[in-house]
């Protein structure tokens, strides 16, 4: 009978023991077979963008304790894995090192994987007004400002002659300062803070005079000059007079300009038209109320006739008004691609379309400057 008893516990701890062995094995090295999206988990990537979220493929994935691309690491609390895939974001900055790799680790090992990440460029595309007074704020305009460093604390803007000035608030997209005593007309210095210590030079100039196509104190256009004023609503800016247009426009597509004159054309883009790819036309716009219906419609012509539609909103949202401010607007000349300018064509601007519609705005200062 002992015997017996003995024998059944030794069958029964052989039984547990050999449970044991046949069980899965412990995960191995982490592997990884392709990258997706979050939001298409389909078709695989091959390369990635800063602050993206990611889906990485493979096999024993799970307990991922860091993941790297370039010798950026991403947060931890932004980790989510499972046997077969991780979920994690792209850290928002400008790595150190680049090596185009992904490297994943776990309990049970390292994998690298080929997967370069984009590194956005620096953008600058003007100033938000580029006739703010002195003691007013300017506003620089671009992106990824906050990935070179261009922060509130550590920035510094030299205007032309001298004068400086620091942040008064910072974004990806925005630089905004209030304009010291003594700034000059030209372009800006702007460097970032330490320890990238980035510098760039605006595109716009400030307080430009370059390029002016009209004189609104001797306007000599046939269209126009009935709808000048000087204020003071809105209040003028920098002694500019302005084309008020409170007006109702009768659609059907009526060709029926507020301004018509003949304008200077700069020299390069006369003598090759290609070159309209090294300009912009800009002028300053206020609209409130009514504000701006519809596109813009300029026209070049005489010879020949090129004309854009130009949105002021940038997303087609209409009526545009500019919430009780000047606006700088910006159209790229590259709008006339084609056009053979001669030295001084005829301009015309009007807003045109096929329904009935008021306007209320003030538009000015029209010039064409270098990018």
């Amino acid at each position: 009978m002992k015997k017996s008893f003995l024998y059944f516990l030794l069958v029964l701890l052989t039984g547990i023991t050999g449970c044991s062995k046949n069980d899965d094995p412990p995960p191995g090295a982490p592997v990884i077979t392709h990258v997706t999206t979050s939001t298409n988990r389909v078709t695989p990537i091959n390369n990635g963008e800063l602050n993206q979220w990611l889906i990485i493929i493979g096999r024993n994935l799970s307990g991922t304790r860091k993941v790297e691309f370039n010798d950026l690491v991403a947060e931890y609390k932004d980790i989510y894995s499972s046997d077969t895939l991780v979920s994690v974001q792209v850290p928002r900055k400008i790595p150190g090192t680049v090596n185009n790799k992904l490297t994943l680790t776990t309990d049970h090992g390292t994998v690298t994987y080929d997967f370069p990440i984009e590194i956005p460029q620096l953008k600058n595309t003007g100033f938000e007004f580029d006739y703010a007074a002195a003691g007013s704020t300017l506003t620089i305009l671009g992106d990824n400002f906050d990935l070179y460093g261009f922060l509130k604390e550590g920035t510094t803007v030299t205007f032309t002659g001298g004068a400086t000035a620091q942040l008064t608030e910072a974004t990806a997209t925005a630089l905004k300062l209030t304009v010291p005593n003594g700034a000059q007309a030209g372009a800006l210095t702007v460097k970032g803070a330490a320890p990238m210590n980035t510098t760039f030079t605006t595109t716009a100039w400030y307080l430009d005079s370059r390029g002016v196509l009209m004189d609104l104190n001797a306007f000599g256009g046939w269209n126009g000059a009935a709808f000048i004023s000087s204020g003071p609503d809105p209040v003028p800016f920098a002694g500019q007079k302005y084309f008020k247009i409170t007006k109702a426009f009768g659609g059907g597509w009526a060709w029926d300009p507020f301004m018509s004159n003949r304008v200077p054309i700069p020299a390069e883009i006369v003598a090759d038209k290609t070159k309209v790819s090294n300009y912009s036309l800009k002028f300053e716009l206020y609209a409130s109320g009514n504000g701006v219906p519809s596109p813009i419609n300029i026209v070049f012509q005489d010879p020949g006739y090129k004309e854009t539609w130009f949105d002021p909103s940038g997303k087609g949202q209409y009526p545009f008004t500019t919430g009780g401010k000047w606006l700088t607007m910006t159209v790229p000349m590259t709008a006339f691609d084609g056009h053979t300018f001669p030295a001084t064509p005829i301009m015309e601007i009007m807003i045109r379309g096929d329904q009935p519609t008021n306007a209320n705005f003030a538009i000015t200062n029209f010039r064409i400057v270098p990018k």
